[in-house]
């Protein structure tokens, strides 16, 4: 057992900070409900309003849904920003054209906004240990960056998200149906998601694997009812032209894009748009890259695994959700074009972390969500030049979630463990 003089300074003030800061944001939401809620929604329209000058990914959309509408085909390789998405997403976006551009932006700010507090409220239901409302602000908090990143540029990202979270939610409730067609829909709209949808096949629930490929193929042959006879062979060939040839956005150079392996690429290699830090074989970053996917992989397809066979009701639920956090974590960071947004993924498992605090108030989990969130603000600060930071916070979160994964599979108090009060570690159960 560890003893208190043992216990490093900073990590015990994490501890007594977080747990401050999680039992002030429970007592305000009880106390002071309708002004937290009012402040929230001040807050999004504020920051909806500055969003909307900017906003491109919706423009993209908007207009791709216009032309599509007037019976023209909507991918179009001449302009500057192109549509990429498949055809069906056309549709998400056909209700908003009956609007002018700007009130089209107002209304896609007001969904968006209900989309990543939904997110958060899911990230809540997936860990089924019912987290307090404090937590749940408490991690909205923490990961504030990503949300207003999506909110500003008009991203689709979180009905991404919200499509990935229902699904396992659903999915957790032995409703195979609903949740391969809210999985369909994550990985029908970017196909990267469908590394969410190995969550399935880890668990061996094969009737949602099936929904899932069964949802995914309705969706690419039904749009064919809404296009003009004989016409959607060729959209569907020339989304496929684009989407093969699409590499402009897989730039490793360029600063939103937090990927693996542009972590490394511009860590390593140097060209005409950065110099590297050092100077390595062009090899080295291509197995680097390899060897990263393949320990990340395989750390939280272990740990899903191991979760299923937790015999204690509470410890499965919580080393469930780490596992799954870890997961969605990776998916963000795993395609060569991720870029910034998809780092919402990180609002589950800031949920997990902190319902695992208070489960058992461990410093060392108080680090993780203080570190993280303090590299992330970091990351912010451009001049500092700091190579692919917020990939830095989701490592971090990371890591954090396979600690939890791991000592709830061991059983509890595998960790030292710390009261808010009196930062005493209790007694280590191993």
């Amino acid at each position: 057992m560890r003893t208190e003089s043992e216990t490093p300074a900073g990590v015990g003030a994490a501890a007594r900070w977080l747990a401050a800061l999680l039992d002030a944001a429970d007592a305000v939401w009880r106390t002071h409900r309708g002004w937290v809620i009012a402040a929230l929604l001040v807050a999004a329209v504020l920051q909806s309003r500055a969003a909307l000058p900017k906003m491109g990914e919706f423009n993209i959309q908007y207009n791709a849904a216009v032309r599509t509408l007037s019976g023209e085909i909507p991918y179009r390789r001449t302009d500057h920003y192109y549509f990429t998405y498949p055809p069906a997403v056309l549709f998400l976006y056909a209700p908003f054209t009956r609007l002018p551009l700007r009130a089209a932006k107002e209304a896609w700010c007001a969904v968006a906004v209900a989309l990543l507090a939904w997110n958060v409220v899911l990230s809540g239901r997936m860990t089924a240990l019912r987290p307090s409302p404090g937590v749940l602000l408490v991690a909205a908090l923490c990961t504030v960056r990503h949300l207003t990143n999506n909110l500003m540029r008009g991203q689709i990202t979180p009905l991404i998200f919200v499509a990935i979270l229902l699904a396992w939610v659903f999915d957790a409730r032995d409703r195979p149906g609903r949740a391969g067609v809210a999985m369909a829909v994550a990985i029908h709209t970017k196909l990267y998601p469908g590394i969410a949808a190995i969550l399935f096949v880890l668990r061996a629930r094969w009737r949602t694997v099936a929904a899932t490929l069964a949802a995914v193929l309705a969706l690419f042959v039904l749009p064919v009812v809404f296009f003009p006879l004989g016409t959607y062979p060729h959209v569907l060939a020339a989304w496929l032209d684009l989407a093969l040839g699409e590499s402009a956005h897989g730039c490793f150079h360029k600063a939103m894009n937090q990927s693996i392996a542009a972590f490394f690429y511009r860590l390593l290699t140097a060209d005409r748009n950065h110099v590297a830090i050092v100077h390595l074989p062009s090899a080295v970053p291509l197995v680097l890259t390899v060897a990263t996917h393949v320990a990340a992989f395989a750390t939280t397809a272990i740990l899903v695994r191991r979760a299923e066979a937790v015999v204690d009701a509470e410890a499965r639920a919580l080393a469930r959700a780490a596992a799954a956090s870890m997961l969605l974590i990776y998916l963000a960071v795993a395609v060569p074009c991720s870029h910034k947004y998809n780092l919402l993924a990180e609002v589950p498992g800031y949920v997990t972390l902190l319902c695992a605090f208070r489960r058992e108030p461990a410093g060392r989990v108080a680090a993780v969500v203080v570190g993280s969130t303090l590299v992330s603000y970091v990351a912010a600060l451009r001049p500092l030049g700091v190579v692919c930071a917020d990939l830095w916070s989701a490592a971090i979160v990371f890591v954090g979630c396979a600690l939890v994964a791991r000592d709830a599979c061991r059983g509890p108090g595998t960790a030292a463990v710390y009261t808010p009060s009196t930062n005493a570690p209790l007694a280590d159960a191993q």
